[in-house]
């Protein structure tokens, strides 16, 4: 009987770890590009990157199974496209699938592109079109139903400070302006402008609109009219208005 739990269990974990690189149980999904795979352009300046992870990111490459350094991290924080620091996953969505890949249920809103790659969907890195890994539904392992199944080395994961910004305590209460920015998502114009000198607070929300406080989900479905906004809180003496619309965009996939 031990013998036969133990065949059983070992297959289960074999067809776990194919899945990743052969296999997909994905679903058509809504976002799916119905066009060819998005072209990379190399030449473009990005971080740099390892021979590795050239071949996982621009040739759409997989790793070995159980051999990434962030499989096991359980630190919070973000995990950010290793090419062009696109903010991909929040910790707080990292579960472990055992399957050999750091594995998510949920994807940061706006920051993914799907496209069809046979029986699986894959996903890239919505701004600069590099590859990360596949997508899964259906597997059973959370609420969700949903596997972000991601290459380790296409990732790369920023830790929540404990300190806080020292310019801060230079900042004039006296001299407080306000800025606000729309995004097609608020979460990681909040985080950059968060960790910039200078600013005050950062405060999430929605502007437009034809409904009083919708809620998130109502918003996501684009028939209220409203736009994820940020209302930044700055000190100008510190960093200028033209600095923060500098680093919206130099953060931002306005496309």
């Amino acid at each position: 009987m031990k013998k036969i739990l133990n065949i059983i269990l070992f297959t289960f974990l074999f067809m776990l770890i194919f899945s990743c690189s052969t296999k997909s149980n994905s679903k058509e999904d809504k976002n799916m590009s119905k066009n060819e795979k998005p072209i990379i352009d190399k030449n473009i300046a990005h971080n740099a990157l390892t021979e590795n992870e050239e071949y996982i990111m621009l040739e759409a490459g997989t790793e070995k199974p159980f051999t990434g350094q962030l499989l096991y991290n359980k630190e919070e924080g973000l995990y950010l496209c290793k090419r062009c620091n696109n903010i991909l996953f929040q910790s707080d969505t990292k579960f472990d699938s055992k399957s050999g890949w750091p594995s998510f249920d949920e994807a940061v809103d706006g920051s993914i592109k799907y496209v069809k790659d046979g029986s699986r969907t894959e996903v890239l890195c919505a701004k600069c079109n590099g590859h990360l890994g596949h997508v899964f539904y259906n597997e059973g392992f959370n609420s969700k139903n949903t596997r972000y199944c991601v290459n380790s080395l296409s990732l790369n994961f920023e830790p929540n400070k404990i300190e806080e910004n020292n310019t801060k305590s230079k900042i004039d209460n006296s001299k407080l302006e306000y800025a606000y920015f729309a995004s097609g998502c608020f979460w990681g114009t909040e985080y950059w402008f968060e960790k910039s000198d200078g600013i005050k607070s950062v405060v999430s929300g929605y502007a437009g609109g034809n409904k009083d406080n919708p809620t998130y989900q109502e918003v996501s479905t684009g028939r209220t009219g409203h736009l994820e906004t940020v209302k930044v809180e700055y000190d100008p003496s510190i960093i200028s208005y033209d600095e923060l619309v500098k680093l919206f965009f130099e953060t931002h996939n306005y496309s």
